[in-house]
């Protein structure tokens, strides 16, 4: 099943041949007396990440998490009233076709990951029914209470997640593929050793591909898989297939790539790792600094606003401890002082903070310390609050932001007051 479109009723009949448990989030608003469904979120197959039974009440919201039925899920795509508990829920007329998405395993939806790959059915509504501004505040004596809406439905939907979430109009049924998947890889010397689980991996195989170079060899044999390391290291992609269809996959990007797009991806050999990163040299993810920055402005200025420019792009790497051609020179600091020294520079100049990790590490008697920057998504970041500069990376190099690119990215996630 590849990426595209499918009619609702063949969704559910689809769900209703699997018979598999399912977990729903819902959000309702009051409108005109009665009880609108607002969005849903669905998961079957696999329980999401954060869940817990819950109701969170307002005067004219409703926030629901339980367990869920397959009558109750096909009454919702139906456009139907949805019974939850002594409520009627009434639900907008959606779409007769649902959009569907393949996801590997350890995919980021929106700050949380599932183990399983899953395919993803959106179905948004025809008309949105909303009941009241967005910037309202949700109070409550039972409940969290919220200065504005958009807040509450982050906090709700997404309770290991960023704290920004994109309201949609509509259901989002999430199916786990709980059969076969891709658990782990580690890099190690010489070798990738590539670790399946699941409870039919009959007939499945899992190939490493490499430019026009490939091997395969059956899921289904006891123990880890091994494939032989590339040298040259590029970008590689390791496939898990049966029935001449991709079950799970990875990408495994060039070493000094933002490691956010799959957790599950090991490194045994900080060595090997840093080795590969020096020798791609810096680019529009990768940046070396000689020496740790003072306390002054523009010191502060030149080694980290490639922070903030990884951040508001695709991410990247800040190493400091390396020349600008890829020498290893190592920082005098010792590795405790240098890393809090860092974290509180990035944490006290770096608005809002963005998803990083700092990372010491010792090659050869010399001290280097990797800052992985995250894809951020609270966007914009900017380096500095009095006034906020912000930076987009081009090529290898940070460059202070246009006014179309800091508009662009304000449009992906906008906070009033927050530079305030």
């Amino acid at each position: 099943m590849e990426n595209g479109t499918e009619t609702v009723e063949a969704l559910i009949e689809r769900l209703n041949d699997a018979n598999q448990p399912a977990w729903g989030r819902w959000a309702i608003e009051r409108v005109a007396r009665s009880w609108h469904l607002r969005c849903a979120e669905i998961m079957v197959g696999a329980q999401p990440p954060g869940y817990a039974a819950r109701r969170w009440t307002y005067a004219d919201h409703l926030f629901i998490e339980q367990r869920t039925t397959a009558y109750q899920l096909a009454a919702a795509l139906r456009g139907r009233s949805v019974r939850m508990g002594k409520l009627r829920v009434r639900s907008s007329p959606l779409h007769v076709t649902a959009r569907r998405d393949r996801h590997q395993s350890f995919a980021d939806f929106d700050g949380h990951r599932l183990m399983w790959p899953t395919t993803r059915y959106e179905v948004s509504t025809q008309q949105p029914t909303s009941a009241n501004n967005g910037n309202d505040p949700l109070i409550s004596l039972t409940s969290p209470s919220f200065a504005y809406q958009e807040a509450a439905f982050g906090a709700f939907f997404r309770p290991d997640g960023p704290s920004r979430w994109q309201q949609n109009s509509g259901i989002v049924v999430t199916v786990a593929d709980v059969d076969a998947r891709i658990a782990s890889l580690s890099i190690r010397p010489g070798e990738i050793i590539v670790d399946v689980a699941g409870e039919h991996l009959s007939g499945c195989s899992v190939q490493l591909s490499c430019g026009g170079w490939s091997q395969t060899v059956p899921a289904e044999v006891v123990g880890p898989l091994t494939f032989p390391f590339p040298d040259p290291f590029t970008r590689e992609v390791l496939v898990l297939l049966a029935d001449e269809r991709w079950r799970d996959l990875r990408v495994i990007n060039p070493p000094g790539m933002p490691k956010a797009a799959d957790p599950s991806i090991v490194w045994d050999d900080p060595r090997l790792q840093l080795e590969a990163i020096l020798a791609g040299g810096e680019g529009s993810t990768v940046e070396f600094k000689s020496k740790l920055p003072t306390k002054e402005r523009a010191s502060i200025r030149t080694a980290l606003k490639a922070v903030p420019a990884f951040a508001n792009g695709a991410g990247g790497v800040l190493i400091f401890g390396v020349d600008d051609d890829g020498g290893l020179v190592g920082l005098a600091e010792e590795a405790s002082d240098a890393t809090s020294r860092l974290t509180d520079l990035v944490h006290d100049n770096v608005h809002p903070i963005p998803p990083f990790r700092l990372e010491p590490r010792e090659v050869d008697g010399k001290l280097v310390v990797l800052i992985e920057v995250d894809p951020g998504t609270a966007r914009p970041y900017a380096l500095f609050r009095h006034p906020p500069q912000f930076y987009a990376r081009h090529g290898a190099t940070s460059f202070p932001a246009t006014r179309e690119e800091i508009v662009a990215l304000s449009g992906v996630n906008q906070f009033p007051g927050r530079y305030a």
